[in-house]
């Protein structure tokens, strides 16, 4: 009798754990949106300034650390202007994490990436190994209206 008891708890514990979940959107290894920030970002190794800037939609939210400002599309190439001065300059996926493409039944699209960026600086010769961790929003048109690192 005992078993049956607690073989009935279990179960009910079991379907009150699984009731109590709430889906909120689809997380995608694969997504187009996924292939555009890798996209984006092979432009920016390549100082590609206009193809980097046409991921972005015409105003963009840039945040970092909690602070959030508006700023043009256009804004975000000033980023391809420094990092030219990075020699040997790669960035790649930080292994073992893997960009995932995030879609809310309420909140839109988004991307979210770990990023390993490496060179070498070069007027001082100063070796980079950055990890990054960017979070981008997708609007209706595909572009990305907010960038968060």
């Amino acid at each position: 009798m005992k078993k049956i008891v607690l073989l009935l708890i279990f179960a009910l514990t079991s379907f009150l754990m699984v009731s109590a979940q709430k889906e909120n959107g689809t997380v995608y290894s694969e997504h187009e949106a996924i292939g555009k920030t890798k996209a984006m970002w092979a432009a920016f190794i390549k100082g590609d300034k206009e193809t980097f800037v046409s991921f972005f939609a015409d105003t963009i939210w840039v945040g970092s650390n909690g602070n959030y400002e508006k700023k043009p599309g256009k804004y975000m190439g000033g980023f391809v202007d420094w990092w030219e001065n990075i020699d040997n300059f790669t960035i790649q996926d930080d292994k073992p994490a893997y960009p995932d493409a995030i879609e809310y039944k309420s909140g839109g699209l988004w991307v979210q990436d770990w990023l390993l960026w490496t060179g070498i600086h070069k007027a001082t010769g100063i070796k980079i190994n950055i990890r990054v961790h960017n979070l981008y929003r997708f609007n209706k048109d595909g572009k990305i209206n907010a960038a968060n690192q």
